[in-house]
């Protein structure tokens, strides 16, 4: 594999080396960020308000996002409710499954103040809004 360097010329990486490179971020390991930092431990970060309605949360590494969006890890989480533990499973499996071939670590935390009804009809009201505003897409050309 090739890596691009901050200068934007390149270093080859071997097979060997990608598994060095995988854990690099993590332990900061120094041969590959000086004298040229070619790999970066900056992780991406959103900070958002928890509201009374927001019945869980599902963290996940790269992996997870490079294959699936924000609302199929809501939809397939969802579909386990009650069983953070399945869920963050399923995640994973899906990600696996739609060929991700980077790391692959979910965790799910559920809100306790949301009863598991209300949280199923919340996510069913997403849906039914997303599959309403998909066939309002389709239909632009309609009477």
């Amino acid at each position: 594999r090739r890596v691009t360097t901050a200068s934007g010329a390149g270093a080859s990486v071997s097979a060997k080396d990608h598994q060095y490179l995988a854990v690099s971020r993590s332990f900061g390991d120094q041969d590959l960020k000086h004298p040229t930092q070619l790999v970066i431990s900056t992780p991406e970060i959103k900070v958002f308000d928890v509201e009374e309605d927001d019945c869980f949360a599902v963290l996940c590494c790269d992996g997870v996002f490079d294959v699936l969006s924000d609302e199929e890890v809501v939809q397939i989480a969802g579909d386990y409710i009650g069983s953070p533990q399945d869920a963050a499973a399923s995640v994973v499996r899906t990600a696996y499954q739609k060929g991700s071939g980077d790391n692959l670590t979910a965790v799910m935390v559920e809100f306790g103040w949301v009863p598991a009804e209300r949280t199923k009809e919340l996510l069913q009201e997403q849906q039914n809004s997303k599959n309403q505003t998909e066939e309002e897409d389709l239909d632009m050309f309609g009477d």
